[in-house]
């Protein structure tokens, strides 16, 4: 079976005081509401515009939480559940 493929592409070629802004630990970000502290990000974000890293993963539904050191994501495949951390 093939597995579908979504594409991660969460840090997007940001400078380094968006990088270092801080934790998004939850649905929504750090307060709730979707809206981060971060300055100069970039304008457009696409498939190959302003792209750092981009990882094949299996199909799912969160939102991502992010820490200074990793991105989890959840996943599903053949009927099973699965948690995802990306260092």
């Amino acid at each position: 079976m093939r597995p579908s493929v979504l594409t991660c592409s969460l840090f997007a070629a940001l400078n380094a005081s968006a990088v270092f802004a801080g934790d998004w630990p939850r649905f929504r970000g750090p307060n709730g509401t979707g809206i981060a502290d971060a300055k100069d990000l970039p304008q457009e974000v696409g498939p190959t515009k302003n792209l750092a890293w981009k990882s094949a993963l299996p199909p799912g539904y969160s939102s991502p939480v992010v820490t200074a050191k990793s991105v989890f994501v959840t996943a599903h495949e053949d009927q099973k559940l699965y948690t995802i951390a990306i260092d």
